[in-house]
């Protein structure tokens, strides 16, 4: 996907700065919004479940 992207960049015809900034506002700015938002739920995932097994360790003391 980012061989695509890079493609699609590099390779597209530079006519005026407000093509790209138009392409840039209509196709890139939301699929690296979704990337990010992505991550960041993937990230907060990861780390209630981490903090959920730490509960649950401090609930059932293992001695």
């Amino acid at each position: 996907m980012v061989r695509a992207l890079y493609r699609v960049v590099v390779t597209a015809p530079i006519i005026n700065t407000a093509d790209h900034v138009m392409l840039f506002r209509v196709w890139l700015f939301p699929i690296l919004r979704e990337m990010v938002l992505r991550y960041v739920v993937k990230k907060q995932a990861f780390n209630f479940q981490f903090f959920q097994a730490v509960r649950f360790a401090n609930y059932f003391p293992q001695n």
